[in-house]
C-alpha cells in the first residue's frame, strides 16, 4: 500500500500529496519556463521514482522590464532609434510598435531592435517610446526625448554688392528665407 507521493520538479522536492486526493497545484513559478517533473511512491518498506515527465512550460505572461529606447539624432531630419528586448520576456516577443510623440509610426517583426525615423523638422524636439507584445500582453517603454539636428540655411541669395569709393565695395547680406 502507498503511503505518500511527492512529486518532483526540477530535481526539487515541490510538493507531497495525500494518497485520497493525487493532485497538486504547483505555484510560484516563472512565466514560459520550462521544467521537468518526478513522481515518487513510497510504500512502508520504501520509495520508487518514475522517469522524468517530458519538459512542460508554464504559460507566457506579459512582457515586463523594458527600458526606453536610445535615440541618435543622424541629421537635421532623421533619427535612429535603438532598443533592446525587455528583460524579462515571458514569452516569444511578436512585435514592436514604435510611438513617436504618442502616436503609433512603425510595427517591426521581433527580430528589429532599430527603426530610422525621416522627414523630421530640423531643430525640433520629438519622444520616442517602443511597446513589446508576445502573446500573453504588451508592455511599453519609457520616453526618450531628442531633438533633430539645426539645419543649413536655405534660399540664400547672393550678397548686394554696390562700389563705396574708388579702394572700397559696400556689402548688404540678405536675410535667408
Amino acid at each position: 500500500e502507498i503511503v505518500l507521493y511527492r512529486i518532483y520538479i526540477d530535481s526539487s522536492t515541490t510538493a507531497i500529496v495525500q494518497t485520497n486526493i493525487l493532485s497538486a497545484h504547483i505555484s510560484g513559478l516563472s512565466p514560459f519556463s520550462t521544467h521537468f517533473f518526478i513522481l515518487e511512491a513510497c510504500t512502508r518498506v520504501g520509495c520508487s521514482h518514475s522517469t522524468a515527465s517530458s519538459t512542460v512550460r508554464t504559460l507566457p505572461a506579459a512582457p515586463q522590464g523594458f527600458n526606453g529606447p536610445t535615440v541618435f539624432p543622424l541629421s537635421s531630419e532623421t533619427v535612429n532609434v535603438v532598443w533592446s528586448a525587455p528583460t524579462s520576456p515571458n514569452g516569444i516577443i511578436s512585435s514592436y510598435i514604435v510611438y513617436r510623440n504618442s502616436s503609433p509610426i512603425a510595427t517591426l517583426p521581433a527580430s528589429s531592435t532599430v527603426f530610422m525615423d525621416f522627414n523630421l523638422t530640423a531643430h525640433t524636439g520629438y519622444s520616442y517610446r517602443v511597446e513589446a507584445t508576445n502573446q500573453a500582453g504588451s508592455v511599453t517603454s519609457s520616453e526618450t526625448v531628442v531633438q533633430t539636428a539645426q539645419d543649413t540655411p536655405e534660399g540664400l541669395l547672393p550678397p548686394m554688392v554696390t562700389p563705396w569709393n574708388s579702394t572700397a565695395f559696400s556689402v548688404i547680406v540678405p536675410t535667408p528665407n
